[in-house]
């Protein structure tokens, strides 16, 4: 098996529905053929502020997010055990390894095909009406909360800081062991994504193409995660507000106030690092993120 060394935290078959004609394509019944990672959008990339035209496989990308090398001894027996039962990818474990590559990549692989044919079905009909199609998007939002680069590199920052007599490898690998053990069981994977179901939703779809795609998608602000699983389709998640058994899992607004988008496009821009992506070049409003711009410049 190769070693996957780019890592993609906001998916290439996501992605790929800034792309007008896939997303049309989609919900017309009759998907472009190509792969995901071949489709090209409109990239903005906030340093050298700069629309790039690039595929997909090329935005939202860590390198060497998920692998970790080590060099000790102690952590041989942790890994082979691990990769016998099928939780890691390894390459030549042996008595002679000094160095050993443990990646994490194949558990986010999993869960991604657990609910990419529900998030591409809502995407296509705008409708979250059961709790299976809630539940299948749970285990997105939460892989989008856990894969967020700003999530993952304070995990890694806090567990290499755990111990100072333990090198940064070491710390990594722990941590990577603690992830896949938290997801390994019906009950700890519902407890994760509990705070995700059992609160109420809102689904906003527009008319028009108005939702960037973000490096940090999943947008925290006071009671609520917002993220936009399409260019038109907006998704609130009311965390602090519980939903009653017998409630729809999730409610429709055709209409989205100035007061949501003014929202939407602050939270957007003070997430944001490194780039966001819009459907095509027309799609680009500099008035979008000029306050980001001086705001940083300052």
């Amino acid at each position: 098996m190769d070693l996957s060394k780019d890592h993609h935290f906001n998916s290439c078959f996501w992605t790929a529905n800034w792309n007008f004609d896939v997303l049309r394509a989609l919900r017309s019944g009759v998907p472009l053929p190509g792969r995901s990672r071949d489709k090209i959008v409109y990239c903005w990339k906030l340093a050298p502020n700069k629309i790039v035209p690039l595929k997909t496989e090329n935005c939202f990308v860590s390198k060497n997010a998920n692998n970790v090398t080590v060099f000790h001894d102690q952590a041989l027996e942790m890994i082979r055990q691990l990769a016998a039962e099928k939780k890691v990818v390894t390459n030549d474990v042996d008595e002679q390894s000094t160095g050993l590559v443990y990646s994490i990549e194949n558990l986010f692989t999993d869960m991604e095909d657990l609910y990419r044919p529900t998030l591409l079905e809502v995407i296509r009909t705008g409708r979250i009406d059961d709790r299976k199609t809630k539940t299948m998007l749970c285990f997105f939002l939460f892989t989008q909360s856990l894969r967020n680069p700003t999530t993952w590199d304070y995990l890694k920052t806090s567990y290499t800081n755990a111990d100072e007599n333990e090198d940064e490898g070491m710390g990594v690998l722990k941590m990577f062991v603690d992830v896949h053990r938290s997801m390994e069981t019906h009950e700890q994977v519902m407890n994760a994504i509990m705070p995700f179901l059992s609160v109420k939703w809102l689904l906003y779809k527009t008319d028009r193409f108005l939702f960037p795609l973000s490096d940090h998608a999943l947008l925290m602000t006071a009671g609520k995660m917002i993220i936009p699983l399409a260019p038109d389709m907006l998704l609130e998640v009311l965390t602090k507000e519980p939903n009653s058994v017998d409630a729809p899992p999730c409610l429709y607004q055709l209409k989205l106030s100035y007061g949501k988008y003014r929202l939407f496009r602050q939270v957007t821009r003070m997430s944001a690092e490194n780039e966001l992506v819009f459907g095509a070049g027309r799609f680009f409003y500099r008035s979008f993120f000029d306050y980001h711009f001086r705001r940083r410049s300052q």
